[in-house]
């Protein structure tokens, strides 16, 4: 969606939104109203957990931080193919499953699928 709305960058709120500080708590009672008026939203704003519970001297990723990771990637594949001049392959890619920010697959199966056309069209025009 950003590539189509031609987005450059990304920018996000706040990664370490734990309800209950340094603690198991953040851990087992994820705030999901954090963001917007009482609005159910599970975890946002929370892509790293607290490292105090898990013993650990870092706070340990969770599976937010992996889908936007998948994200910033996509984007990554799309902008190589513009540079390779296959901006016509790579929107006839990506734009059924994402035509506006109202109206996108669910799917994960076609999102998976443009993913993998990318990267199989990535390969073709890689050199030997």
């Amino acid at each position: 969606m950003n590539w189509t709305q031609g987005a450059t960058g990304i920018l996000y709120y706040r990664s370490d939104g734990w309800s209950a500080g340094n603690a198991i708590g953040s851990w087992n009672n994820v705030d999901t109203t954090a963001c917007g008026g009482g609005l159910g939203r599970p975890g946002d704003g929370i892509f790293l957990y607290p490292p105090g519970p898990i013993a650990s001297s870092e706070s340990a990723p969770g599976i937010r931080l992996k889908a936007i990771r998948d994200g910033i990637q996509d984007y990554e594949y799309v902008q190589i193919l513009k540079n390779l001049g296959q901006v016509g392959f790579a929107n006839s890619a990506i734009q059924p499953i994402a035509t506006s920010w109202s109206n996108w697959s669910h799917d994960p199966n076609a999102l998976e699928s443009a993913r993998l056309q990318l990267g199989q069209q990535l390969n073709l025009l890689s050199p030997p």
